[in-house]
């Protein structure tokens, strides 16, 4: 009878109904008699943190949004043994039960605490001599600011500049903690589905009130593209610390769609004679041992020895790019033999193989020393 939350089941000795009441009269911090409901309430408040910390991951994981915020509420009030309709001043030790008693009769919004001095709420309260030590309570609770600044990648991803702004100042007890952990989530425009989440974690070392963090994250752009998302930061300690911000993306301009890879053709083979007519220099010093060019380097050929064009080429290994790419030096040596190549490659010892092949071919083109 004095649990808040009806129960479905007609008969209290279900299991599932005795599991639920135990768990609302843990929260309610209600007094049991009897040792064997004792001991199934204790049996059952050791598992339900782990437990709901489980569902609430496992829906992080699927991409709930709704459900995996309402797990995240249930692990927090089993942990303050308080429910969400109580004032968030309950979580906060220093403060007399009688004063949270009174804030909460007064059934005054949470948020607007914030903008009362300390004279306005001891008046709310009734108890002006309490007005300073409410404000400077409400001074440590957790609340922070977002500002996002967006930019799109590709159109089918979004990069989210977050800045995170502490609007608390931290706690001077011995036994306050000197990070506070938050959830990092972004949703789609119905906050139905999860796009991206991961934990955050403020440090007292690193940030003071006004101090930003900033965050950089990827998130996918949907299709068709929706109006909004939503960036949302829920802190993992406290109940009703969170702060939500929507981005607008009518106004984002995605970049043009990349063309489709150009197909490999059926072309003959080039041989570096035909190629290289007006150059026979280049068949006897950079080409010597090659007959004929294979059919990526010959579709590659045109436009790499030909035009100044960016050419990005896709190969598979075995393909020997590493003559495409000198068909691109004897272009540059004959139009601008002054200015530098450079070439890189994660593996140094490619690098002193391709370093050593370029030094023996070009030495008599090249007006530089090829240096590593």
């Amino acid at each position: 009878e004095r649990i808040p939350v009806p129960i479905k089941e007609a008969a209290t000795e279900d299991p599932l109904a005795k599991v639920n009441i135990l768990l609302q009269a843990y929260i309610s911090q209600l007094s049991l008699e009897g040792f064997a409901l004792v001991s199934d309430l204790v049996y059952i408040t050791q598992s339900a943190g782990r437990l709901w910390r489980a569902i609430f991951e496992i829906c992080l994981r699927r991409g709930w949004a709704r459900v995996a915020h309402k797990a995240l509420d249930i692990c927090k009030m089993v942990e303050h043994r308080q429910w969400l309709s109580h004032t968030p001043l309950r979580q906060i030790p220093a403060l007399p039960v009688e004063l949270v008693r009174r804030v909460e009769r007064k059934d005054f919004p949470f948020e607007r605490l914030f903008d009362l001095n300390p004279a306005e709420l001891g008046e709310l309260v009734r108890a002006p001599k309490q007005g300073k030590l409410l404000f400077d309570s409400l001074k440590h609770f957790p609340r922070v600011s977002l500002v996002a600044n967006i930019l799109p990648l590709t159109r089918k991803l979004l990069r989210i500049e977050l800045s995170v702004t502490p609007e608390f100042d931290w706690s001077d007890d011995s036994d306050a903690p000197s990070n506070e952990p938050f959830w990092l989530t972004v949703e789609d425009v119905d906050q139905e589905q999860v796009l991206f989440a991961d934990s955050f974690i403020m440090r007292r070392s690193q940030c003071q009130r006004g101090d930003a963090h900033y965050v950089t994250i990827n998130v996918p752009l949907l299709d068709p593209l929706p109006p909004l998302y939503f960036v949302r930061i829920v802190s993992d300690r406290w109940l009703h610390s969170e702060a939500k911000l929507a981005i607008n993306l009518m106004q984002l301009k995605l970049p043009s769609e990349n063309p489709a890879p150009t197909a490999l053709l059926d072309l003959a083979p080039l041989s570096p004679l035909d190629a290289f007519v007006k150059h026979p220099e280049f068949v006897e010093t950079v080409f010597p041992d090659i007959s004929e060019f294979n059919s990526i380097q010959t579709q590659v050929f045109p436009a790499l020895y030909r035009s100044d064009e960016s050419v990005l080429i896709g190969a598979p290994s075995g393909t020997d790019s590493i003559v495409a790419g000198e068909f691109a030096l004897c272009r540059h040596f004959l139009t601008k033999p002054s200015s530098r190549v450079v070439y890189l490659c994660p593996v140094e010892a490619v690098c002193e193989s391709v370093m050593g092949k370029w030094r023996a071919k070009f030495s008599n083109i090249c007006p530089r020393e090829i240096v590593r």
